[in-house]
C-alpha cells in the first residue's frame, strides 16, 4: 500500500511558503490539470508591496526571456513565475546553477 502523505494533495497556504523560501530557493507548485494558483501569488505579491511580478510561459523558445527575467529579479528582487516548466526540461535542469551562480 502506498503511503498517503506521497499522494494526497497539499494545501500549503503561500504565506507559509513564502516564509520557507530564500531568493535562491525558489517555490516550486506542482499542479494537477486546471489549477492556477497565479492569482494568489499576484496577490501575495502586492500585499507584500512588491513589483508587479514577471511571468513567463514556458514553451517554444522561450528560454531566453526566462533566464533575462531571471537575472532581472536577481537586480531588483521582482518575482517571476515560470508556468508550464514542463515544455522547457533543458532549462530546468539548468535552473539551481542559474540561482546559484560561482565565481568561476
Amino acid at each position: 500500500m502506498q503511503d498517503k502523505k506521497y499522494i494526497d494533495p497539499v494545501n500549503d497556504r503561500i504565506n507559509e511558503l513564502y516564509e520557507e523560501s530564500r531568493p535562491t530557493r525558489p517555490v516550486l507548485y506542482l499542479l494537477q490539470a486546471g489549477a492556477d494558483p497565479t492569482r494568489e501569488i499576484d496577490e501575495w505579491s502586492q500585499k507584500l508591496k512588491k513589483p508587479p511580478m514577471n511571468k513567463v510561459s514556458m514553451g517554444e523558445r522561450q528560454e531566453i526571456p526566462a533566464k533575462e527575467k531571471l537575472k532581472e529579479g536577481f537586480l531588483t528582487g521582482k518575482w517571476l513565475l515560470l508556468s508550464n516548466c514542463q515544455l522547457s526540461l533543458e532549462l530546468m535542469a539548468e535552473m539551481e546553477t542559474l540561482l546559484n551562480p560561482t565565481d568561476v
